[in-house]
């Protein structure tokens, strides 16, 4: 990602990396930390990694069921990928 970057958005860049590696640490460490879990899936959707994006999710709402974003983005995850009965 850094290398298609000119100046600031380098820099920019380097820190969304820093920002994703230090919540990727947290919610590793504590894995029923939902918010760490939810932010990062923000974050990893933001990359594109879907996949990875909705794991995240799903864990932070096993760990609590009441976040009303994580249920709104794996929704959009579900009618990215073609299922719209799960987006409901």
């Amino acid at each position: 990602m850094l290398e298609s970057c000119p100046g600031a958005c380098r820099e920019r860049a380097a820190e969304l990396e820093h920002r994703v590696s230090e919540l990727e640490r947290q919610a590793n460490e504590s894995p029923r930390n939902a918010m760490a879990n939810s932010v990062l899936a923000t974050l990893i959707m933001m990359e594109g990694r879907m996949d990875d994006a909705g794991s995240r999710l799903r864990q932070a709402l096993v760990a609590d069921a009441d976040l009303p974003r994580a249920h709104e983005r794996l929704g959009v995850i579900a009618l990215a990928a073609g299922r719209p009965r799960e987006a409901v």
